[in-house]
């Protein structure tokens, strides 16, 4: 999908911008670089449901994991947030480098 957008500078100067499809956050645009997106899924395993910034945010841990994490009803061995699509923003642009097995990859937008 080719997405193009005039927005005013004014709007935009100094800012990360942010692109999500619902709550699946695809694309960052930081200043002065280009943008970011999103090329390799989430498996769904709750690995990084147990990162530090559960905690800073105040979120409830249960066995080590956010308590709000949820085995998926219809997929054997993936997890869910039980928050659904109002998951903390936090939550949703994390990126965990720190879990050698994430399947979440980037490329930049210009190819490189």
């Amino acid at each position: 999908m080719k997405i193009e957008l005039e927005v005013p500078d004014d709007l935009v100067d100094g800012k990360v911008l942010w692109l999500f499809a619902g709550s699946n956050h695809i694309g960052v645009k930081r200043p002065d670089d280009d943008w970011a997106i999103k090329d390799g899924h989430c498996s769904m395993c709750g690995r990084c449901c147990m990162a530090s910034h559960i905690r800073k945010m105040g979120l409830p841990i249960k066995d080590g994991y956010c308590a709000n994490l949820r085995d998926h009803p219809e997929e054997e061995g993936k997890k869910m947030c039980g928050f659904g699509a109002n998951r903390p923003f936090l939550c949703s642009i994390g990126h965990p480098k720190f879990i050698p097995e994430c399947t979440v990859t980037w490329r930049r937008a210009n190819g490189e």
